[in-house]
């Protein structure tokens, strides 16, 4: 009911005022591993286009984005897929793969074609069990028949990347951080055999009312 009302209201206005369809707020949830590489140039986009628009950014882990889509706090989601939730609806956006992350002075960084089960051979550093990424890491491994040794968590994808860097062990990393990675500290290659990847989703309430401007 109350999103019928909305939806008559808006359409009152907009009758009164077409721009007003253009303006407005919209709160976007995105997990940390996506947020700062992905939206930047997606908000450029937006921005240019409806200027007066104001898109708020709430980083946050993927428990916590289902929750507030689940309540209508926030309008959409961006997170990894898989999302159980049936008071969501759900929307694939791109796949993207995981690479293999090594200290440029290793000598797997010499190799062009790296396996997972030499991967696994050396010390993981990974991100913390709060992330999804952590979890699907050491998930993918598992799955291959290989058990990573993990000697160092973080709670940030950078503080990952640095610590490769500085020689603390290898990671798997999203394509899109490794694009933006311009340390020169680390070499990413993409895995021979079975790929690690993730796909990126779109989340909100399903019988959430959206604004046009959403």
């Amino acid at each position: 009911a109350g999103g019928i009302l909305s939806s008559l209201a808006e359409a009152r206005d907009a009758l009164r005022d077409p721009s007003l369809l253009r303006q407005g707020e919209i709160q976007v949830a995105a997990i940390p591993t996506v947020a700062p590489y992905l939206l930047p140039r997606l908000l450029r986009a937006f921005t240019r286009d409806f200027r007066r628009a104001e898109v708020t950014v709430h980083e946050d882990f993927t428990a916590e984005i289902v929750r507030h889509c689940a309540a209508g706090d926030v309008d959409l989601g961006i997170v990894a897929l898989p999302i159980e939730d049936n008071r969501l609806a759900v929307e694939p956006l791109f796949s993207e793969d995981l690479l293999a992350a090594i200290p440029v002075k290793h000598a797997l960084a010499r190799k062009r074609r790296i396996t997972l089960e030499e991967l696994t051979k050396e010390r993981f550093v990974l991100l913390s069990e709060i992330h999804c990424l952590g979890t699907q890491v050491v998930g993918f491994c598992e799955r291959q028949g290989c058990t990573p040794a993990v000697t160092c968590r973080s709670a940030q994808l950078l503080t990952v990347q640095e610590l490769v860097g500085l020689g603390q062990g290898v990671s798997l990393v999203p394509e899109m951080a490794a694009r933006m990675d311009r340390s020169g500290k680390v070499v990413y290659r993409n895995l021979t055999g079975t790929k690690a990847s993730r796909t990126l989703a779109m989340i909100w309430h399903k019988r959430k009312y959206q604004r046009p401007l959403v």
